[in-house]
């Protein structure tokens, strides 16, 4: 029948959600270094005496201290990985990291302020490297 429209192609939605190889690696490097500023920064306060909420040895037992670095280190960890895996939905996990880097920053805020500015500047960084993810995507081709 001539008169009459092709079906509809469902949308992929995880191809939309893909990096372009460069941004991939970009991703992967800003990930990786932000997680390595995250570390120093924790081992430096606890050296200074004023350790962050989750490195606090003092306050917390073992189980939860492990529990506290995971939660806080791990999204950042994941996402430097799932980055150099090529994998898809990276600008949504790239944003939850820097929710979690910012409630961080956040809950830093009273006991160990200069942390907390360092915390900060991190979740300010995770902020561009989210945008940077969000633009970094493969362009669907129009259709026409």
């Amino acid at each position: 029948m001539d008169g009459t429209l092709p079906p509809p192609r469902p949308h992929d939605s995880a191809a939309k959600m893909r990096l372009t190889p460069g941004w991939r690696r970009t991703s992967f490097l800003g990930w990786g270094g932000l997680t390595i500023a995250l570390a120093c920064t924790g081992i430096s306060s606890h050296i200074i005496g004023r350790p962050v909420f989750w490195l606090d040895d003092q306050r917390w037992s073992i189980g939860v201290l492990l529990l506290l670095a995971v939660a806080v280190a791990g999204p950042s960890i994941l996402c430097a990985f799932w980055s150099y895996l090529h994998g898809t939905w990276i600008p949504v996990l790239s944003g939850t990291s820097t929710a979690v880097l910012v409630v961080a920053a956040i809950l830093d805020r009273h006991d160990s302020p200069g942390a907390a500015v360092v915390g900060g500047a991190l979740a300010g960084a995770g902020l561009l490297l989210t945008c940077a993810s969000f633009a970094g995507r493969y362009r669907s081709a129009p259709q026409g």
